[in-house]
């Protein structure tokens, strides 16, 4: 099991991605950055299995993991092995700000996108309070990481003025994760950054440990998670994009 789906953050945000993908089902999706494949369930039953489902991921274990757990997913490690023109739909959540350079990934996304294809882009938003807060960046310090952050975030005009003009903003801009839901997962990591730095592990390596204390882990799944997703949703409908919350989700389509 990917413990990632037990993410406070992750479910709230990737609501709030989905409610772009209204409408008819796109032929086929991909999730660049996609990890252990978090996001693939919730993908596959908002479309009803309609979406063929692509991963990129560069991780050799996670691909692997990806493969075993959802056989209906395609993964790859990189994008050159997608032919041209032939993708709706590219994701990506909370990867942008791991690159050192976006252009030429960028470039790949117009590459392999349909005429009328789009892009969707998760990342930290600089605006909001605490984006920049000492607790929000550890763990995501130590250039040697996977879990590295070339830089903290973006805003709204910086993550439109390095897609440039090759992109234009469709959908309605929209900030996710409220000042309540916000305390709650900071508090949440901050154990979670204490065994990263205790282990010298990866993120994700941590949630599995995490996640093989069961005793911990079912405490947190039963009683914190279904807790903290109703705080996020709950913010979320009622602060509304005015807020200046934790992270931008934002949709753009590519300019042929």
């Amino acid at each position: 099991m990917d413990p990632f789906r037990f993410s406070i953050f992750s479910k709230v945000n990737n609501e709030r991605v989905l409610s772009l993908l209204s409408g008819p089902a796109p032929k086929r999706v991909v999730d660049f950055g996609c990890g252990m494949g978090g996001f693939f369930e919730a993908l596959d039953d908002h479309f009803r299995g309609e979406a063929r489902l692509i991963g990129v991921e560069i991780d050799k274990r996670q691909r692997e993991f990806v493969k075993n757990s959802y056989p209906y997913v395609e993964v790859f490690e990189t994008l050159n092995l997608i032919p041209d023109r032939s993708i709706d739909v590219v994701l990506m959540i909370e990867v942008i700000e791991h690159l050192q350079c976006e252009a030429p990934v960028l470039a790949e996304f117009r590459r392999i996108l349909r005429r009328d294809g789009m892009l969707i882009v998760s990342t930290p938003n600089l605006a909001g309070w605490r984006t920049r807060s000492a607790l929000k960046r550890a763990g995501h310090t130590d250039p040697g990481s996977a879990d590295y952050h070339f830089r903290d975030g973006y805003t709204r005009s910086s993550l439109s003025s390095v897609l440039g003009s090759e992109w234009f903003f469709e959908h309605a801009y929209q900030e996710s994760i409220g000042p309540v839901t916000e305390l709650i997962l900071e508090l949440c990591k901050m154990p979670y950054v204490l065994l990263q730095k205790k282990h010298r592990v990866s993120g994700r390596a941590v949630m599995q440990k995490v996640e093989s204390a069961s005793f911990l882990f079912q405490i947190y799944k039963k009683l914190i998670f279904p807790f903290g997703v109703a705080i996020g949703r709950f913010e979320n409908r009622w602060i509304g994009p005015g807020y200046r919350g934790h992270h931008i989700v934002a949709a753009y389509s590519s300019v042929q």
